[in-house]
């Protein structure tokens, strides 16, 4: 439940990064808390330790499910953007 929390968290927080930040950054910053939190919770020994691990990374990986589409298309070749209409 808490990754699907901080997943919808993740969408408006890293939305507004990646518009005052820059896409790649915001790309670079939400998988960062994602990785760093699954780090910390594997040697956890608490459950709400864990589930707060659990929160932060659903909150870098709905950022990084939303930036990452509008980044690929921005970056991808005429070959590949004929796909996306």
């Amino acid at each position: 439940m808490n990754i699907f929390l901080g997943g919808f968290l993740g969408l408006f927080l890293f939305s507004s990064v990646s518009t005052r930040k820059g896409r790649k950054k915001a790309l670079l910053l939400s998988s960062i808390v994602s990785g760093t939190s699954l780090i910390v919770a594997s040697f956890q020994t608490r459950i709400e330790y864990v589930q707060v691990c659990f929160l932060l990374f659903g909150v870098g990986h709905g950022g990084y499910e939303k930036i990452m589409h509008l980044y690929l298309g921005e970056v991808s070749g005429k070959t590949f953007k004929k796909y996306s209409r």
